[in-house]
């Protein structure tokens, strides 16, 4: 069964009219937060792109190329697997696949390779990969996920198409979770981004992530950094834990400082009422501040920083503030 893609379908439409009307560039990119849908929009195109008799703009879900891809053993779509210190794809990774892609298709007239998750590929793994999509092979198509356009260098950027995921409507979310067994799920807390809501609905360690979040918010709004260091040191040094806390402190203060603007625009980090509380005491320099050091972190982390080290960092620079 082919997945099904809620609130995408603009974006469907785009991407079939570049396949039918032959207007392909050889590298997409699909980046937003995760959970709205980026690797499921990015194998859904990889179907359409490999898929033998395409039905109006979309994979028929009948054909040999589409039962592969469903089954998860189509011999010309290639996932990376995540590799190295970090999580990323290691130089050895990257290498193997660029000499992969000299080997013509099995079954069709195009292979599909997928880099999902780029957010920790390194940049001597990136200037590797640049050397294949600087002159790909006809045949050899590049999908790309990550949370921001820019985790990936410019000259990559240059080289291929990126389309940033939006939130769905409540709407879409709703028949989502429904549809996934889970229809009184909480569709406030991560407004619009179905896979988050649902992870929260089933996951207790999101549950876990996203009290801590709530925690460290309320402790720095009451300037009070022990509690700050004694939730986040719950964290230890596990960096996706760490990835996510500094991911919901940027979306608060993006919060912030939007409804600073206009107190009825819709949040997205996981504490809504914790953002409408501080947009009323924050000034736009302040939260301009916040996002900076946000930032600091998240790019600290980036390298390889001691967890725990940037977010005492980051406990210090959002008190002075």
């Amino acid at each position: 069964m082919l997945p099904v893609l809620y609130g995408k379908q603009p974006l469907q439409t785009t991407l079939s009219h570049m396949v039918s009307g032959g207007r392909l560039a050889q590298g997409f990119l699909f980046y937003g937060d995760a959970g709205l849908g980026r690797k499921t929009l990015a194998h859904w195109f990889a179907s359409l792109l490999l898929c033998e008799q395409p039905e109006n703009g979309m994979p028929c879900g009948h054909c040999k190329s589409c039962h592969n891809m469903q089954k998860d053993c189509h011999p010309d779509f290639l996932q990376a697997e995540h590799s190295g210190k970090l999580g990323g794809f290691s130089v050895e990774t990257v290498r193997q696949i660029c000499s992969s892609v000299a080997i013509p298709p099995n079954n069709g007239e195009r292979k599909v390779y997928l880099f999902g998750d780029c957010d920790q590929m390194d940049v001597r793994s990136q200037n590797i990969l640049l050397k294949i999509l600087e002159e790909p092979p006809a045949y050899a198509y590049f999908l790309f996920t990550a949370s921001a356009k820019d985790i990936l260098l410019a000259t990559i950027r240059s080289r291929i198409l990126s389309f940033g995921l939006v939130p769905c409507t409540l709407e879409d979310c709703q028949a989502a979770v429904t549809a996934l067994g889970v229809p009184d799920a909480d569709l406030q807390r991560f407004p619009g981004n179905i896979g988050q809501t649902f992870a929260y609905a089933t996951e207790e360690s999101l549950q876990t992530a996203v009290q801590r979040v709530e925690t460290c918010v309320q402790a720095l709004q009451q300037r009070n950094e022990y509690a700050f260091l004694k939730a986040v040191a719950t964290m230890g040094k596990d960096r996706p834990q760490a990835r996510f806390f500094l991911q919901q402190m940027r979306l608060l203060v993006r919060d912030v400082m939007v409804l600073h603007s206009d107190s009825a625009a819709k949040t997205c980090s996981c504490v809504p009422q914790l953002a409408k509380q501080m947009a009323k005491q924050t000034a736009q320099r302040q939260g301009e501040q916040l996002f900076e050091a946000v930032r600091t972190a998240e790019q600290a982390l980036q390298a390889n920083g001691n967890v725990q080290l940037l977010l005492a960092a980051l406990c210090g620079e959002w008190i002075r503030v």
